[in-house]
């Protein structure tokens, strides 16, 4: 198994990983990491340092978002599957908050912090 598929087989099991400094954390449901799941962790856990950066979750909870971020793995800097839309804006706008919430997204923080998939915890 690649670290790729590693990683796949793991998020799709419900898994999060996220990197602290030179550590790779991982989050999962007992009985999800086996022994042989762990030993690869441990002997590949430079490469999946490097794929994951330094955010401060990675999960990919829909299958949407894992197949788009393997077609990324697999073909980086395709925009083949950007969907630019033009949204118009009535009322007054909370620059601040605005600017927090795109901060946010390009970060791409998740979980207990607003991120794609809850852009108005950010507002």
């Amino acid at each position: 198994m690649n670290t790729r598929a590693l990683l796949l087989e793991l998020l799709r099991n419900g898994a999060q990983l996220w990197v602290e400094g030179d550590e790779l954390c991982l989050e999962a449901a007992e009985g999800i990491l086996t022994p042989a799941m762990r030993e690869e962790l441990s002997r590949r856990k430079p490469e999946i340092i490097s794929l994951l950066g330094q955010r401060s979750r990675y999960a990919l909870p829909s299958f949407a978002q894992q197949r788009l971020w393997l077609l990324d793995q697999l073909e980086p800097g395709n925009t083949s599957y950007n969907m630019p839309q033009k949204i118009q804006l009535k009322g007054i706008l909370d620059v601040g908050a605005l600017r927090k919430a795109l901060s946010t997204i390009v970060a791409g923080q998740s979980g207990a912090d607003a991120g794609p998939a809850d852009i108005s915890r950010a507002l």
